[in-house]
């Protein structure tokens, strides 16, 4: 409950933020929804990327690029022993994450509609 409340303070903090960046302190239905809408809309991408587990393709590249300019540094055995050890060092945010988004898209069209009446 503790990571939902955090994630959600972030992502309300990064719709304010960009919305003083882009629009400046002019407050109306429009410039709300947009800004509620492109941050929503980016956590929805990485909410769907960490529920999904398609990081781990990443993972794949990183190992590999490692691998090869690796010089004195300690080299894997296996990309088994270095997944394992990358998955034991990441956390997990992509379910709160995917519902705070689809609450925002949710806001940000609920107010685009009324902006549009």
């Amino acid at each position: 409950m503790i990571k939902f409340i955090s994630g959600l303070i972030v992502a309300i903090g990064l719709a304010v933020g960009y919305h003083l960046l882009v629009f400046g302190t002019e407050i109306t239905l429009r410039n709300t929804s947009d800004a509620l809408f492109v941050v929503g809309l980016f956590l929805f991408f990485i909410s769907i990327i960490a529920v999904t587990d398609a990081a781990r393709v990443f993972v794949g590249f990183a190992y590999s690029f490692k691998q090869m300019f690796k010089r004195n540094r300690e080299k894997y055995s296996s990309y088994y022993d270095y997944s394992n050890r990358k998955e034991k060092s990441e956390g997990q945010f992509g379910i709160g994450t995917l519902f705070i988004s689809i609450v925002f898209l949710t806001i940000a069209f609920i107010l685009a509609g009324q902006y549009l009446n």
